[in-house]
């Protein structure tokens, strides 16, 4: 694809291995000095991205901000040209979510008119019988509901929590249990009794948004051993990736009676005839709402992705016109800084270096970029670019600013 005379990849992957593992097959005696001086400079970058005065390149931290910079400069002594404002795309990403206790967080189930033709009203207290997420947004809300079963669609296993709900979904707050169909059957299309992706929370909340809902509200299924307890309020995420919509979680005594009420048919007694057809029971939950407001306070720092091109000729030697064809290469140079809530050791401060993956990562995509403009010019534009914020679970999709060109 590049037009070079060897693959640079493959190469240079196994002398990064080697320096892990110190082991790996000897370079051919032609090349042993050239790998020698290769593998020196992924050992020095290595070393320079996971030394303690980088803070474990956490975000927010000052040792991330001088690795960015430091990768710029790199880039550019490689010939590359820099892409975005100030030789670098900033975007802001969210370090942490918390619920202030001195702002609103409330919300009610209010059902249809009685005889007496006033609205059934059943409170929710904070902490007690529901909890808002981080993976949601904050303001005011007064949302229709339906019940969205697992809030599961996966094509591949043929089934859908969201057919039968159609437009009604959309804008209303859908009502979606924890975990999957037929967990405690090992021969279950989700995987036997293995979770698959479609358990995740975070992927629960990314099909509500994919099928327009307003809002999400958890309930712990069937093999809960605690019913009716409630999830951290970052158990889904400390709200890097943060909805504009209410995420909640509302206890399963609460779901249990709203839906009997409702439809008249049990919550235990759906999720019975989901396990033993494998036919989602969604529906309307006619005349019932939720109200409430939600206020989430978050942390929010400054970040950067640094990108690098080099530039095609778009002209293959065989003649093809390559036109504006791009090849991207990527690697993330953020880590853990000192520790959080997804490191190996969650209640220890201490810096978190990142030598592996990461940092071993991102000296592969400078030595590529070395090498690919020794080899060059290139037929095809190459762009190369070091993204920040993955440790967060930042999406590059998200993490990429509008402003990108």
């Amino acid at each position: 694809m590049f037009g070079l005379s060897e693959p640079v990849w493959p190469r240079l992957l196994g002398l990064l291995l080697g320096i892990a593992a110190a082991s790996g097959t000897a370079a051919e005696p032609e090349r042993a000095v050239e790998d020698t001086a290769v593998e020196a400079r992924l050992r020095e970058d290595v070393h320079w991205l996971a030394s303690p005065e980088r803070e474990g390149r956490g975000p927010g931290t000052a040792g991330i901000g001088v690795a960015a910079e430091w990768i710029a400069q790199q880039f550019e002594r490689s010939g590359l040209a820099l892409v975005g404002t100030v030789r670098r795309q900033p975007f802001v990403m969210t370090l942490d979510a918390t619920l202030p206790i001195d702002k609103p967080n409330r919300a009610e189930l209010v059902g249809p008119a009685g005889p007496a033709g006033t609205p059934v009203v059943i409170p929710l207290e904070l902490g007690k019988t529901f909890t808002p997420l981080a993976a949601g947004g904050s303001g005011a809300f007064d949302l229709p509901l339906v019940f969205a079963g697992y809030g599961i669609t996966a094509p591949a296993e043929e089934y859908d929590d969201y057919a039968a709900l159609g437009p009604a979904a959309k804008a209303a707050a859908a009502v979606v249990l924890r975990q999957e169909p037929q967990k405690e059957n090992p021969h279950s299309v989700f995987n036997g009794n293995q979770a698959t992706q479609h358990a995740a929370l975070t992927r629960k909340i990314a099909n509500a948004s994919e099928h327009e809902v307003g809002g999400v509200i958890f309930c712990n299924d069937a093999s809960a051993t605690d019913p009716d307890k409630l999830m951290d309020f970052r158990r889904a995420g400390g709200g890097e990736n943060g909805r504009m919509i209410p995420v909640l979680q509302i206890s399963r005594s609460i779901i249990t009676d709203l839906i009997s009420r409702a439809t008249g048919t049990p919550l235990p007694q759906r999720e019975a005839e989901i396990d033993k057809t494998l036919t989602p029971q969604s529906c309307l939950l006619e005349g019932w709402r939720i109200r409430g407001e939600v206020t989430i306070q978050r942390q929010q720092a400054e970040a950067d992705n640094i990108v690098g091109v080099l530039p095609g000729t778009g002209q293959h030697p065989a003649g093809e016109l390559l036109g504006r064809d791009v090849v991207v290469l990527g690697a993330h140079y953020d880590h853990l800084g000192y520790g959080d809530s997804n490191s190996l050791a969650p209640g220890t401060h201490a810096i978190h270096h990142g030598a592996d993956d990461n940092a071993s990562g991102t000296a592969m995509l400078l030595e590529v970029a070395r090498q690919l403009r020794a080899e060059g010019p290139l037929p095809r534009t190459v762009l190369f670019v070091a993204f920040a914020g993955e440790e967060r679970g930042l999406p590059t999709t998200q993490a990429w600013p509008a402003s990108a060109g």
